[in-house]
């Protein structure tokens, strides 16, 4: 046989086999990208999420973010506030003569009941005064006193102040501190009281004769009207007629005699009442 028909033989003959081999070869790449497109496509949940440290919990079966934790924080803040909060007293300034009367006013109703519940502890007998005090409490039950209403005012710390109502927030705080004989861990929640009128006789003018001066009592509720703070003259109103009332949801005067001077008034009333707790005390 000729070369050239030899060679042009040889040729067609591996013709063949190479186009076996590019299609396999094509059909292998083919395969190799499908199989990384589905491996990329079908990575599992938790890798994803794992990958995203501030990702939401999905705690429903709805997909709403959260739900159950967020529901959860709730009741457990409605569980730590006390049963009636119908005043916001943060927003009263310290600093003003109604903050100052505040303080005032709160101290009086921790101690009358810090005293009245050490009395208790200790197995000393009440008066029937302060026994009606106490109403349907039953001290048996080891719990501490927070509330009194009575129908006689009792004397604070045998000073000339008088409360008639005076009611502490029912918290675990507040309850932990009345056992330990205080009442630091407790908030005001109402309280009815009245202030006795100090007289004093002022230094007077050679050749003047010495006549007493009063410092004006005053009568003081707190939230006994829902959400009103009131200060007002005793019945004698020896100094004359006053009144002022103080919205307890901001702290603003609510409504006031035409003469008086809120601010005014409830700061000499924080100085009388200092002044009657000192002089008990001597």
């Amino acid at each position: 046989m000729p070369a050239v028909s030899y060679k042009r033989m040889k040729i067609t003959h591996f013709f063949p086999v190479i186009a076996l081999l590019l299609l396999a070869a094509c059909s292998s790449g083919s395969s190799d990208e499908t199989a990384s497109q589905a491996s990329t496509n079908t990575e599992p949940a938790e890798t994803n999420g794992a990958s995203d440290e501030n990702a939401m919990p999905n705690d429903d079966e709805t997909g709403n973010p959260g739900s159950e934790t967020i529901e959860t924080n709730e009741n457990t803040v409605a569980a730590n506030m006390p049963d009636t909060v119908v005043n916001n007293v943060d927003l009263i300034d310290t600093d003003s003569g109604l903050g100052q009367l505040h303080d005032r006013i709160r101290l009086l109703a921790r101690t009358s009941l810090t005293e009245l519940n050490t009395k208790l502890s200790q197995g000393e007998l009440l008066s029937p005064q302060e026994n009606e005090c106490l109403g349907p409490f039953d001290p048996a039950l080891g719990e501490p006193l927070l509330n009194i209403d009575c129908l006689q005012a009792l004397s604070v710390s045998n000073s000339p102040i008088y409360i008639g109502i005076a009611s502490l927030t029912d918290t675990p705080l507040c309850r932990d501190s009345i056992l330990n004989n205080q009442a630091d861990g407790c908030e005001l929640q109402r309280a009815e009281l009245t202030v006795n009128t100090l007289w004093f006789v002022p230094e007077a003018a050679p050749g003047q004769p010495e006549r007493p001066q009063p410092k004006a009592g005053a009568y003081i509720a707190f939230d006994i009207v829902p959400n009103q703070f009131s200060l007002r003259n005793l019945d004698a109103a020896v100094s004359g007629v006053f009144n002022c009332e103080f919205d307890l949801l901001d702290g603003a005067l609510s409504a006031s005699s035409p003469s008086a001077n809120c601010d005014d008034q409830a700061r000499r009333v924080s100085g009388l009442i200092d002044e009657h707790l000192a002089n008990s005390r001597l």
